[in-house]
């Protein structure tokens, strides 16, 4: 399932960060790359426009990643490798996500930005930095609990 424009839909259970309610309190409340001093914050590399790899790289790592959500193995070792060397600290040998860093699952259907060879290709070769606003000092510490709760119950929460 994607969410348009990188919006995370919260009906599912793919959580960056985590789904239990001390998660998402803690994600309302200071954000995500919101510039509070207590935010999470994680972004993909721009691999493409900093020359981290070639375009035909990214080919290969697109097609890669593409085949750990569609549970039809990519046969190419060399695309394998350059996961492994680029993307596997963050996401995990086998594409499952990291929460301690705000990491997508690659294996599961949800896609936040596209799930498209062109989507993909894109995140990987520009990278992503999505920004989530820090509710902390706008709203009050009942509020984001309530909204906590709400989101929770969203058929996501954990």
């Amino acid at each position: 399932m994607e969410a348009l424009w990188g919006y995370t839909n919260l009906t599912t259970d793919a959580w960056l960060w985590g789904g239990k309610l001390e998660d998402i309190y803690t994600t309302i409340k200071y954000g995500i790359r919101s510039g509070h001093e207590e935010t999470r914050e994680s972004q993909i590399s721009a691999f493409g426009k900093d020359k981290i790899l070639t375009s035909e790289q990214i080919a290969a790592l697109t097609n890669y990643v593409i085949s750990l959500s569609s549970k039809k193995p990519d046969e190419d070792l060399s695309a394998q490798r350059l996961f492994i060397e680029n993307c596997a600290y963050c996401h995990g040998m086998d594409g499952e996500g990291g929460r301690e860093f705000g990491a997508l699952n690659l294996r599961d259907a949800v896609s936040l930005y596209g799930s498209s060879y062109e989507s993909i290709f894109d995140v990987i070769y520009s990278g992503r930095s999505g920004v989530m606003p820090y509710w902390i000092s706008k709203l009050s510490d009942s509020t984001i609990r309530q909204l906590t709760i709400y989101v929770h119950q969203l058929e996501g929460g954990e």
